[in-house]
């Protein structure tokens, strides 16, 4: 097809371009989609916390209110959090 007529082309051009624009997107994309590895999640709740389930290091700021809460904690996965964090001090700051 020949277009004869400036404004034609004009509009030929920028949806050729528009479409050339969304096609390059959209295989970027799907790519990038189907070579990202899928991340587990090891941790679930607190209790996979408290079990060490994932290897996951945690701590709290001595003398800070959360570490309060661990210290006077009456529930058994927070007192067994609290232990954690007590014998690795250096998780603690």
């Amino acid at each position: 097809v020949i277009f004869r007529g400036f404004s034609t082309r004009s509009v030929a051009s920028f949806w050729s371009f528009f479409i050339l624009i969304i096609v390059s997107s959209y295989r970027a994309n799907l790519a990038a989609f189907l070579t990202v590895e899928s991340l587990s999640t090891p941790i679930e709740n607190v209790d996979d916390l408290a079990a060490n389930k994932g290897g996951v290091n945690y701590g709290a700021k001595v003398g800070g209110s959360t570490f309060k809460f661990f210290q006077d904690a009456k529930f058994p996965t927070y007192q067994k959090m609290y232990e954690f964090m007590d014998s690795h001090p250096e998780f603690m700051t």
